[in-house]
């Protein structure tokens, strides 16, 4: 009977150990995508006339999204520039293991709005950053500009 409670307790410990100071694996998923979300946010500030950026993670059950705004100054402000911030969404997230949508918000104004603006000629870009898994020459693109897409582990 004491080897029984000893195995028991022994077994209840492990358990305690191994659920108790880890992450579970749907924290773990939203830590990665926030990180990501960061890491396009930090890229899209240091390019030469973005004013200023903000990201947001968004999770659901159904969705995980990245919303991301930015405004570039009306003095640098073009179509070049929107494109390259674009690309570069396109470019972290292909070499992130995360799966997730992404949407922008793009301005020319030296500041970002604080809701919904109804100035809309200072909006360059606004929706979605489409990157189709199911595209095989987005994916081929994809993959000879950046290699492969790391799997989700």
């Amino acid at each position: 009977m004491t080897m029984l409670r000893v195995a028991a307790t022994l077994s209840a410990l492990a358990m305690l150990a191994g659920c108790g100071g880890g992450m579970t694996e749907s924290e773990k998923v939203n830590k990665a995508n926030d990180e990501l979300g960061k890491k396009i946010a930090a890229d899209w500030q240091a390019v030469p006339g973005v004013a200023a950026v903000r990201y947001e993670y968004r999770h659901s059950v159904s969705t995980q999204a990245i919303g991301l705004d930015a405004a570039l100054k009306p003095e640098t402000a073009s179509d070049a520039l929107v494109q390259e911030l674009i690309e570069i969404v396109k470019r972290d997230y292909w070499q992130s293991a995360t799966d997730l949508v992404f949407s922008a918000a793009i301005y020319r104004s030296n500041e970002l709005p604080d809701g919904p603006t109804q100035d809309k000629s200072t909006i360059m870009f606004n929706g979605p950053i489409k990157i189709d898994m199911y595209d095989k020459a987005q994916v081929a693109e994809l993959n000879a500009k950046y290699g492969p897409k790391p799997e989700k582990k």
